[in-house]
């Protein structure tokens, strides 16, 4: 598994925190665009095999025999060709489209981040005396400002 695919996973696993519909619907979209990314990355991996295998099947008798061009039947060269062309062409649509299909997922990822983002302010709110604003904080800590957290058991109380 990749760091993409776990950054996702756990996007999905702290959105599962939100109870309202868009967050279903994001979360089910986000799982769609992996299993449709899955499959798309699948096709193009069996169309560069489809292009290796033409590839080898005109190579291999141009190496062995002596005189190729005229020892193997035009019609099978023509298949060859033909079936290495389709899957050369099919591997860059795939290609793409798994490209279309990863900018896709790379939206709802960023939507999640912000939709998480969110969820997480609201729920700080009642544990802070103040709003967390963006800029509030200092420069490496945007929007925290843990002098304002206020800790409800005196004992665990940090002093910065």
């Amino acid at each position: 598994m990749d760091e993409h695919h776990q950054h996702t996973e756990f996007l999905k696993t702290c959105l599962r925190y939100d109870d309202s519909a868009g967050g279903r619907e994001l979360e089910q979209t986000i799982t769609r665009l992996q299993r449709e990314e899955r499959r798309v990355r699948r096709a193009a991996w069996l169309m560069a095999d489809l292009t290796a295998l033409a590839a080898a099947a005109l190579f291999y008798p141009a190496i062995i025999l002596g005189n190729f061009p005229y020892c193997v039947p035009e019609l099978l060269l023509v298949a060859i060709c033909t079936l290495g062309g389709a899957s050369l062409i099919s591997f860059i649509a795939f290609m793409g489209l798994g490209a279309v299909y990863r900018a896709k997922l790379d939206n709802r990822r960023k939507e999640c981040r912000l939709k998480l983002a969110r969820i997480l302010e609201s729920r700080l709110r009642g544990l802070t005396n103040t709003p967390l604003e963006p800029g509030s904080g200092s420069a490496g800590n945007e929007g925290f400002n843990p002098t304002l957290v206020t800790s409800r058991d005196p004992s665990t109380h940090i002093e910065p």
